[in-house]
């Protein structure tokens, strides 16, 4: 669809609902604000449309959707969510043609989908921030505006950046992809990659090639990656015969695994390094000597 196209189909659509100067729902005060009526679970066909007195809408929580046009050509400049926002729609033309700079919306909000030509030819419409919910982001929906940043989840459906963000300010309109966060036109995150399966360089390891980065475990009979070391703490025993053994243990995948792993308890007995007490070893059964001083 060319420009002219696109130019006639909003004319003529907005054409059947001009009826001279439109009267607005709820009066703005003398600042312009409207109040969302808290009766309201959503805001009606043209609610406010063409309505220049508005300058500033708050709207509450409950509110599930803006049908369309609700507040096309108005002369809204600024639009407040409450908290927790049940909003799940903004349909045809809700925005179009309005004053609004910037629009924001919290991360855990319900936004789904934003409908055809919603933000169409908002000139002043720099910046967007799209809950993590939104799957979908429709025709020319923000065509025409003026943005140069946005935040785009990851989760959106994938559309044409050229038919939603046609006519704005950035050049190259593929910055404006799922996942893209994008300031001034600049890509400055893009989506994680998709987790990929580390392979194990220790799995099917001969013991004899189980070396340097692994370690076999007899009791499981298998070679594992090493994890972390614990060591005693020997300083307590200052001045007394020096500690058998400081390295205590590695544990690949939670299990302790060391030199004493597996013996049974009569080579346990006589192994040098090992011992069947309960020492100040996280390894239990036949495990390293920890106490410093002559073996007990």
């Amino acid at each position: 669809m060319n420009n002219i196209t696109r130019t006639l189909t909003a004319i003529l659509a907005n054409i059947a609902l001009v009826r001279g100067e439109h009267e607005c729902d709820q009066e703005p005060d003398a600042n312009g604000l409207v109040v969302i009526p808290a009766t309201w679970t959503s805001v009606p066909k043209e609610a406010f449309f063409y309505c220049d007195e508005i300058k500033k809408v708050v709207m509450p929580a409950k509110i599930t959707a803006i049908y369309t046009n609700a507040f096309g050509s108005s002369g809204l400049e600024v639009i407040e969510f409450e908290a927790n926002s049940k909003l799940t729609l903004i349909g045809k033309w809700a925005f179009s043609s309005t004053h609004i700079k910037s629009i924001v919306f919290e991360v855990n909000s319900h936004l789904e989908t934003i409908g055809e030509y919603a933000f169409l030819e908002c000139v002043e419409l720099e910046k967007v921030v799209l809950s993590q919910g939104v799957k979908e982001i429709l025709y020319d929906a923000f065509y025409g505006s003026s943005i140069v940043s946005i935040v785009i989840p990851p989760g959106v459906t994938s559309f044409d950046a050229n038919d939603v963000f046609g006519e704005t300010p950035c050049d190259d309109k593929n910055v404006f992809k799922p996942g893209n966060t994008v300031v001034n036109c600049e890509i400055t995150s893009t989506p994680s990659p998709a987790p990929t399966e580390l392979k194990d360089a220790c799995v099917n390891l001969k013991k004899r090639k189980c070396r340097n980065t692994c370690v076999f475990s007899k009791r499981r009979r298998q070679c594992l990656p090493k994890s972390t070391s614990f060591e005693h703490d020997c300083a307590q025993y200052q001045g007394k015969t020096p500690c058998l053994e400081n390295k205590v243990c590695k544990f690949p995948d939670g299990q302790c695994v060391h030199r004493c792993d597996g013996k049974n308890a009569q080579r346990c007995r006589k192994h040098k390094f090992c011992n069947l007490e309960n020492a100040v070893n996280p390894c239990f059964g036949c495990h390293l000597v920890t106490a410093c001083g002559p073996r007990r």
